[in-house]
């Protein structure tokens, strides 16, 4: 086959580590994740009719197994303000049969002075633990701020106030530098160009007050 008789073949660079001195690929990473895991995070919220003052937070925890047989686990959870007291704290038994996912979910009240905005980006912390008949497997931290966004009458609204999009092109590889020179400048929203952001790039919006 002429497939077979390429040159140079199509792993050459993946093996130019045989002559070159450095690799001619990026950076490669490799992770071993455990039979039971937290796949992904979710957050919601949304304003509390009965109290003005209060954001109702929904997190949302996506857990997966890839056992071959029916097992129950049990998912901790320790939802920190940025004072490091409790705002949720508890646990969740799952039982999942062969290779399938399920979604637990809990609640939180949130102080309306408390919640992510441009101005004052909060943000609180998520501690996960997973355990499966008495051992631990994983622990999960993240930082995670909560707010409401909405239109109404032609009127964007975050947490209910409106808000003056300010807004700036960006490259996706834009690094945390510059995106913190334009948080000085007055910039509040990013208009990604298109790409694949670098690692870390929604995680330092999120920390210095920026929309995307």
């Amino acid at each position: 086959s002429d497939v077979y008789k390429r040159q140079p073949s199509q792993v050459a660079r993946l093996e130019s580590w045989k002559s070159d001195p450095a690799p001619a690929i990026g950076p490669a990473w490799v992770m071993s994740q455990p039979t039971l895991r937290v796949r992904d995070v979710l957050t919601k919220s949304w304003r509390s009719s009965e109290e003005n003052d209060k954001v109702m937070a929904e997190i949302a925890l996506v857990v997966k197994t890839e056992s071959l047989n029916p097992r129950t686990s049990r998912i901790h959870y320790e939802l920190l303000t940025p004072a490091g007291s409790n705002a949720a704290i508890g646990y969740k038994d799952v039982t999942l049969d062969m290779r399938r996912e399920d979604t637990l979910r809990f609640l939180a009240s949130i102080p309306k002075n408390l919640l992510w905005s441009d101005e004052l980006p909060t943000r609180y912390t998520l501690r996960l633990r997973t355990q499966h008949e008495g051992r631990y497997g994983e622990y999960i931290e993240a930082k995670m701020g909560f707010r409401t966004l909405e239109q109404r009458n032609g009127m964007l609204l975050l947490n209910g106030e409106p808000v003056t999009l300010r807004t700036v092109g960006v490259a996706p590889y834009a690094q945390p530098q510059e995106l913190a020179s334009l948080r000085e400048l007055g910039y509040n929203t990013l208009r990604v160009k298109a790409g694949a952001e670098v690692p870390g790039f929604y995680e330092t919006c999120d920390e210095l007050g920026l929309l995307v």
